[in-house]
């Protein structure tokens, strides 16, 4: 784990899709609000607001199985904040929701 101007950053080996699903099961549990999802082929971003703030997720396919993910919270990352989304993150590889190949969505 390192910190990039701002940004919380790692490189975890889980694919591209896991790390997905797990982004989007900790913006489910943590109760923030989605504001923006994008998922390209190797790279995406959400956008979430929540009681930490604006929080932002980069993520990065970088291989078969390894994904760089960054995550934000605010205009200037707080270390704190980001360390404890990280922890929630982590603990959902694997557990997160359903994603429709068609849209590239969690399905309900």
């Amino acid at each position: 784990m390192a910190y990039r101007m701002g940004d919380l950053e790692v490189t975890d080996p889980v694919t591209y899709d896991e790390a997905f699903s797990a982004v989007d099961s900790t913006i489910q549990e943590l109760g923030m609000q989605v504001v923006k999802r994008e998922k390209q082929p190797l790279i995406g971003e959400v956008r979430a607001d929540s009681h930490f703030g604006k929080v932002t997720y980069n993520l990065a396919n970088k291989g078969e199985k390894l994904t760089r993910i960054s995550i934000r919270v605010g205009t200037f990352g707080d270390p704190a904040s980001q360390g404890q989304i990280y922890a929630k993150l982590r603990t959902k590889y694997g557990s997160g929701p359903k994603i429709d190949p068609a849209t590239g969505l969690p399905t309900k």
